[in-house]
């Protein structure tokens, strides 16, 4: 599994999205990393989503600090130039998962130099490094990738205890696991996976065996059980492994 850099980079400019693509590209080229740049995402909402989940997964980020325009006080005495606020806030979040998972996170920060840092970026350790040209600007992030020291982000983490608990389950388990996926896979009927079991996937007499699959999946920490003796039990996927247990059903389904 690639190991996610969180590129934040400004959108402003056809130069700066020039940069922006070709520190990815690096990225991407890179054995071993993937890039992830929110101007590849087009909905709003599916950006919030996907920028927190990145920012959560991430085994490092490279921030540019492109200049956006001229602060000054009331007297008119000139403050400084201010950088991007989406770019500073990008970085206090990682700060702030740094703090609460007391992990460090590689930070490879470029500064345009009319600009002045202000904000939390002040006390945070950034150590930028005046913006230069574009392949000089490439050059450092390929050294900086190749340096290594990047942990296994939290996405990484499980992604790694997921296949160990997919890999030990039995076939019928797996089979449970993509019925429950089809049906919805949160508070999902266990009747409805049983039926889709057996009227989809081929099994009979699922109800025989269902108590022991049932406990494999709890067991295994992939699916959440919650009792009903009114309308009868639901089954929902652990959200912690939602995106993992998507991608091996989808290869089981092709298996099948």
């Amino acid at each position: 599994m690639s190991r996610l850099i969180f590129v934040s980079c400004g959108q402003q400019t056809a130069h700066e999205k020039d940069l922006a693509e070709a520190i990815c590209s690096t990225i991407d080229a890179t054995p071993g990393f993937k890039a992830f740049y929110a101007d590849q995402i087009h909905s709003l909402d599916a950006l919030t989503v996907k920028l927190f989940e990145a920012l959560k997964n991430c085994s490092g980020m490279i921030a540019v600090l492109h200049p956006r325009g001229r602060v000054q006080w009331p007297s008119e005495t000139l403050w400084g130039v201010r950088s991007s606020v989406w770019i500073n806030q990008e970085i206090a979040i990682l700060a702030f998962r740094q703090f609460s998972q007391r992990a460090k996170t590689p930070l490879l920060t470029f500064m345009a130099s009319e600009v002045k840092l202000e904000g939390a970026m002040t006390g945070l350790i950034t150590n930028p490094v005046t913006l230069g040209t574009k392949d000089e600007t490439i050059a450092r992030v390929a050294k900086w990738l190749a340096a290594g020291g990047f942990p296994d982000g939290p996405y990484q983490v499980s992604n790694r205890i997921f296949q160990q608990s997919w890999d030990a389950l039995r076939p019928e388990s797996r089979i449970a696991i993509m019925a429950l996926v089809e049906e919805g896979g949160i508070d999902v009927k266990e009747h409805r996976v049983k039926r889709a079991m057996e009227e989809r996937h081929g099994l009979v007499k699922v109800g025989n065996i269902f108590a022991e699959l049932r406990g494999d999946l709890i067991n295994a920490d992939l699916v959440k059980w919650k009792q009903d003796n009114y309308s009868g039990n639901e089954m929902s996927v652990n959200p912690t492994y939602r995106d993992q247990m998507l991608e091996a059903v989808d290869k089981l389904r092709e298996t099948r």
